[in-house]
């Protein structure tokens, strides 16, 4: 594959890789607790599907993790997101959990597109 070849492929990642920069900025910058700026970051982050996501190490896997933990619990009413009745309900160690995988995520998704664009 070309050097040419190889970026381009790389781009379809960049959507969910802005994502995950803004989503580990709104938990280092952001004010509150940790749920409420878990609560902030952009829902569509959560929703990533995992074809979004890069083929590499771990981080697919460290993802799915994240889903896991931010969609364990049902919607208590109607019209409420999965996402959005566990962020709303998380006890401080969840939210933590949440958080360092939202930082694994980054760090992981980062070394990829550092080596992709130096290939």
């Amino acid at each position: 594959m070309s050097i040419q070849a190889h970026r381009l492929s790389d781009q379809r990642y960049q959507r969910a890789y802005g994502f995950t920069a803004e989503a580990l900025k709104i938990l280092c910058c952001g004010s509150g607790s940790t749920q409420a700026r878990l609560e902030k970051i952009d829902r569509e982050f959560f929703s990533l599907r995992i074809e979004e996501l890069p083929e590499t190490g771990a981080l697919r896997s460290t993802f799915e993790s994240l889903k896991s933990l931010a969609t364990a619990c049902a919607p208590k009413y109607e019209g409420q997101g999965r996402i959005e009745a566990n962020l709303s309900e998380l006890h401080h160690k969840r939210a933590r959990e949440i958080a360092e995988l939202v930082w694994e995520i980054h760090e992981q998704f980062t070394a990829y597109m550092l080596r992709a664009e130096t290939n």
